[in-house]
């Protein structure tokens, strides 16, 4: 006898915390690199994947011209496979086991109702070699429903997907412009650009202008080719370091991801020494960036993909066969202080005169405790 699954309940036990406003439109979004990849495989001759994002607002209720109306939701766009006799079935599957090759937990459309009220779908996609449509809407009420039976289309191979009707507690927290917008959606999906092969073309569009994702990425991108790895209790890791053109928004961080998607965001300021303010490679300023991925992680990481299933410490009987984040961050740290050492002996210097000159001219009563500190420990930020 099979099981029955109520949305209403797997909503009310999925978790999205409000300030991950933005990770229902990321997720659409890392669906249709998926459906244009799967396209890709397919179709020999298809290599133009484009995907549209539209920030939809509502109507504008002041004069003041600065003031943008608020976003009312997103319209996604693509030119992927669509939504063929397969990906419905699945779509109507909750945590469905369809890509999960991918990292894909079937869980995505869940986070859209968590934060959207309502959800309209419209695919042209190709089935025994005929193109046909089908559209329907989604909420947590209806489900699906105004569900229209295919039929034959002479329109190109395009999937729309409208989240609308923002709840009002995530919209107090959601970006409220393109840049930022943009910005967000490229450190998400910033590994399916450094990826062999890249990702499709992505257009993000505002009442005001447009920003190509990937200019932007050509633009802040300095270098993604060096790579590290390894291993705790038989579970490999990979760390892949990048350097990113400097700018007010670039921080040093170390990103935790699964199955190609940041999951968890952490600064590196203040645990390697001499890493702070802007770095040079001898050609230009750049601030430093890693993904950490491992298969373990896409294991172990959370249904809402907003953090994982691990404890941040070890204890008791299990403490010699359980990895834990300390553990993880820990090696990864080792390795990213040997990768950026070569950058960071200014900073070194430098941070080492600030303190000595500091107890040499104005507090000679720390010149016992200086004694007593590491080299490492004498190392603080000139500013």
């Amino acid at each position: 006898m099979s099981l029955n699954t109520s949305l209403k309940g797997r909503l009310r036990n999925t978790n999205l915390p409000l300030t991950h406003g933005l990770a229902p439109l990321f997720e659409a979004v890392v669906n249709s690199i998926h459906s244009i990849d799967e396209r890709n495989r397919k179709e020999e001759a298809f290599n133009e994947g484009k995907i549209t994002i539209k920030i939809l607002r509502g109507s504008q209720l002041t004069i003041d011209e600065v003031t943008k109306p608020e976003i009312k939701g997103f319209e996604i766009i693509d030119n992927g496979l669509g939504f063929n006799s397969e990906n419905y079935k699945s779509f109507q599957t909750l945590d469905s086991e369809y890509k999960i090759e991918l990292g894909c937990r079937g869980v995505g459309r869940l986070l859209w109702l968590k934060a959207f009220n309502k959800v309209c779908v419209e695919s042209i996609f190709e089935d025994n070699g005929i193109k046909m449509y089908r559209k329907f809407d989604f909420n947590a009420i209806n489900e699906i429903h105004n569900e229209s039976e295919p039929k034959i289309s002479n329109g190109n191979i395009s999937t729309i997907i409208k989240l609308l009707s923002i709840n009002k507690d995530y919209l107090k927290y959601l970006p409220k412009t393109l840049q930022i917008i943009s910005g967000d959606l490229l450190e998400h999906c910033l590994w399916y650009f450094i990826r062999p092969g890249g990702a499709p073309d992505i257009i993000v569009e505002d009442i005001d202008g447009r920003i190509s994702i990937l200019n932007m990425f050509e633009e802040f991108m300095i270098d993604a080719s060096s790579q590290d790895s390894f291993t705790l209790k038989s579970e490999k890791f990979e760390i892949t370091h990048v350097k990113l053109k400097s700018s007010v928004q670039n921080k040093h961080s170390l990103f935790f991801s699964a199955a190609d998607r940041v999951v968890k965001e952490e600064s590196l300021l203040g645990k390697i020494p001499g890493l702070f303010g802007v770095l040079n490679d001898g050609d230009s300023d750049f601030t430093y960036t890693c993904f950490l991925s491992a298969d373990f992680l896409t294991k172990n990481v959370n249904s809402e993909r907003v953090g994982f299933n691990l404890k941040e410490l070890g204890d008791g009987f299990f403490e010699d066969h359980e990895i834990t984040l300390y553990e993880i961050r820990k090696k990864s740290i080792e390795l990213i202080s040997k990768y950026l050492d070569q950058y960071l002996s200014v900073n070194k210097e430098m941070g080492v005169k600030r303190l000595t000159n500091f107890v040499d001219n104005k507090a000679p009563r720390y010149k016992p405790i200086i004694k007593r500190l590491s080299e490492e420990e004498k190392i603080v930020d000139p500013s």
